[in-house]
């Protein structure tokens, strides 16, 4: 993500109030610093003409969708591609990065309702 969007989501968070992070974009970010900072993401890809209103609607809490990733999330752009059908690699041997973890951030299938349940 931009630096200055990066730079927003700091300002924002010191204010204290919870953090919900909306995503709307066409393939997985790296969010390696903006996801420590979120109390909580929900991916909205491209939603449509209808979106807006979807979106208001999980987050006044009107609908609680159960909505799992239909794509893995790597922890940095060094791990793309990364998926859930990927064949086995040196990482899935027991070799690791040196600077990384080998898993990705968010694995395809991850995901909870809007109520955390």
């Amino acid at each position: 993500m931009p630096a200055i969007q990066e730079k927003l989501v700091q300002e924002l968070k010191k204010t204290g109030k919870p953090l919900v992070l909306v995503l709307s974009n066409g393939r997985p970010l790296e969010l390696m610093h903006l996801e420590p900072m979120a109390d909580a993401i929900i991916e909205i890809w491209q939603p449509g003409i209808m979106g807006a209103e979807a979106l208001a609607s999980i987050l006044s809490g009107r609908v609680s969708p159960s909505g799992k990733l239909d794509i893995t999330f790597p922890l940095t752009t060094g791990q793309i591609p990364i998926y859930y059908c990927m064949r086995p690699n040196g990482s899935t041997y027991g070799i690791e990065y040196q600077d990384i973890p080998a898993g990705p951030l968010y694995w395809f299938g991850y995901g909870l309702s809007y109520a955390g349940s």
